[in-house]
């Protein structure tokens, strides 16, 4: 009878097939960061956006009410909360200065607009 021989031992990796296999892990993880990172932006590029066509949308619609908010008010909108704010223009008496800024639930600003228009005084 042949005596049996059993091998312990393991076969190990070479130097090579270790490296590649890192390099490929590398590039795997590097890729996934970049589009992990490109969808974050997209996000907040898409919350700034929206935070600005709403204020858009709020002054349009003060304008088509011929209304003039008092000196300061903020009002929350959703997500968003929006300060208005009246200034007089150092320029002149009749010219002012309505400031809108939109915030997120966190604070961070989104957006903000200043828009120039001309307060007459009521003669009573």
């Amino acid at each position: 009878m042949g005596s049996l021989r059993i091998s312990t031992r393991t076969k190990a990796s070479s130097i090579v097939e270790v490296t590649t296999a890192m390099v490929i892990i590398s590039i795997v993880f590097a890729a996934s960061t970049i589009i992990y990172l490109q969808a974050q932006r997209s996000v907040l590029n898409w919350q700034k956006l929206s935070a600005s066509v709403s204020l858009d949308n709020l002054y349009a619609e003060m304008q088509s009410r011929g209304q003039i908010p008092v000196d300061r008010e903020i009002v929350i909108s959703g997500e968003l909360t929006i300060s208005k704010e009246v200034m007089s223009s150092v320029h002149s008496d009749k010219l002012w200065v309505l400031r809108l800024q939109a915030h997120a639930e966190s604070g961070v600003q989104l957006a903000e607009k200043k828009y120039l228009f001309v307060k007459y005084e009521n003669a009573d």
